[in-house]
């Protein structure tokens, strides 16, 4: 709630919250708790020309996103997406689109933590589709990108665009 007010405005007769929590079933795999890690600069970044180039596509007033890097327990939040805009239409559009392209081409990357099988780094090929890979695995193709140790100083990624002028987001942030 405290991200969707940063998004208001006059401007916008719809202001739309996207909430992705962390959900007990993957398939038929139960999972204890999820972990997040990325490149910290690349992916803020990355969300940021995401949420430019949607505010640009769709005439949106205002929108921030919010990600969480660390520990998430079932039922928590890890991702945050607040839209403003003129019309609701667009905005959630904009919503599905922004997911779709943070889960394919930010540097974010989500481990499943299992009850009954081995954790598993996940890469999102689309919507649908996900790729599972090992500790050992995930760490080779991720080593020209980021040195492993320096992931562990970020706990929160936070972007605004359309004239966002709230650098933190206090709600989702203390985690």
């Amino acid at each position: 709630v405290a991200t969707l007010s940063l998004v208001q405005s006059e401007l916008a007769g719809a202001n739309i919250l996207f909430s992705g929590t962390a959900r007990k079933l993957t398939g038929d795999l139960e999972t204890k708790f999820l972990e997040y890690d990325a490149h910290p600069a690349m992916a803020e970044e990355q969300m940021r020309e995401i949420a430019e180039s949607a505010c640009r596509r769709w005439g949106l007033t205002k929108m921030a996103v919010v990600h969480r890097l660390g520990r998430v327990e079932l039922g928590e939040t890890s991702i945050v997406v607040a839209i403003s805009s003129p019309h609701r239409i667009a905005a959630m559009e904009a919503v599905e689109w922004v997911m779709n392209t943070i889960k394919q081409a930010v540097p974010i990357w989500k481990k499943e933590h299992y009850i009954s099988e081995e954790a598993k780094w996940v890469l999102c090929k689309d919507h649908l589709h996900h790729v599972h890979f090992s500790e050992e695995e995930f760490y080779q193709k991720q080593e020209k990108l980021i040195r492993r140790e320096s992931l562990s100083h970020k706990k929160v990624l936070v972007v605004g665009a359309g004239g966002l002028g709230h650098p933190v987001v206090t709600g989702l942030t203390l985690a």
